[in-house]
C-alpha cells in the first residue's frame, strides 16, 4: 500500500481522478491537519486508542477485528 502508483490506481477505480490523487499523495503534508483533528475528535468522543475501530451511524462502536455476525447484529439494530 506504500506504492503511490498502486494507490492512485485504486483511487481511480473508486471514481477519483488519479492525477489529483497522485498530486495529493506526493505532498506529504496534505491533509495532516484534517487527519489530526479527526483523530483528536475520535479519541475524545469514543476513547479510540487503536485500529481497527468502527463507528456505525454515529451510535454504535466496535473495537478490534470483528466477525461479520457482529456487524450484522449492529446493522439489524438500525432497521
Amino acid at each position: 500500500m506504500g506504492e503511490l502508483d498502486v494507490l492512485a490506481e485504486c483511487a481511480e477505480r473508486a471514481g477519483l481522478d488519479a492525477a489529483h490523487v497522485m498530486e495529493f499523495l506526493k505532498d506529504s503534508s496534505s491533509g495532516t491537519r484534517e487527519v489530526q483533528k479527526e483523530l483528536n475528535e475520535y479519541r475524545r468522543n469514543y476513547d479510540v486508542t487503536g485500529v481497527p475501530f468502527f463507528v456505525i451511524n454515529g451510535k454504535y462502536t466496535m473495537s478490534g477485528a470483528q466477525p461479520a455476525s457482529e456487524f450484522l447484529s449492529v446493522f439489524q439494530k438500525l432497521i
